[in-house]
């Protein structure tokens, strides 16, 4: 499955997010419902290199970006994954704040990879922990994407702390991305804080076949 990630101004897309899914008995099972049993049994950089060939499979779009989340075991080994890279210009990564505070020193060294061939890679769930914020300089990701914690736009304290986030983000030459915005209201209130785009049920994740 895929999700549109939207600029605020002008609903310019500016990636596709891809997310696993699994089709059983004529269900489908977002990547929610499983991803705990994945960690359970360490299959992530099985899971992680699936999509990736799924995603190597569809028709070339050069026009189009598209970003798949890695797990931790991806991140500290990512030989085949920097491999399947260098040949898919338009693929992108992000790690989430759990994986990059969980092992820092394989989140910098895989971004010292990624950077030298040019790859282009941001961080999931930004501001879940908010005292340890200083990864960010660290790693200097292309984009963040804020928590869904934070998808309290019409709530006054927590607009606050989404534009201090987007000025940390923009002060380090990051783009800022909103999450589980569902209104048009939110995005309003979202291109009053600064924010350059937005995720969420405005645009839906579509299954792709």
């Amino acid at each position: 499955m895929r999700q549109s990630v939207m600029a605020c101004q002008g609903e310019r897309l500016l990636h596709y997010e891809w997310f696993p899914s699994i089709h059983l008995d004529g269900e489908d099972y977002t990547a929610g419902t499983f991803l705990s049993y994945i960690e359970q049994f360490q299959l992530g950089q099985a899971l992680d290199a699936a999509v990736l060939k799924k995603l190597q499979q569809l028709p070339p779009d050069e026009h189009s970006r598209h970003a798949i989340n890695l797990s931790l075991a991806t991140v500290r080994s990512p030989l085949a994954l920097l491999t399947a890279l260098a040949a898919s210009p338009n693929l992108m990564v992000e790690i989430s704040e759990d994986v990059a505070l969980a092992d820092p020193g394989a989140a910098k060294a895989f971004v010292a990879a990624l950077r030298r061939q040019r790859g282009r890679f941001g961080v999931d769930h930004v501001g879940r922990h908010l005292a340890s914020l200083k990864y960010l300089h660290d790693l200097a990701p292309d984009y963040i994407k804020l928590d869904q914690s934070l998808a309290l736009y019409d709530d006054s304290a927590t607009l606050t702390l989404v534009r201090a986030l987007t000025d940390i983000g923009h002060g380090l030459k990051m783009q800022v991305i909103a999450t589980r915005v569902e209104t048009p209201a939110a995005v309003t209130q979202l291109q009053g804080v600064g924010a350059d785009g937005y995720q969420g049920y405005l645009h839906p994740p579509q299954k792709v076949e």
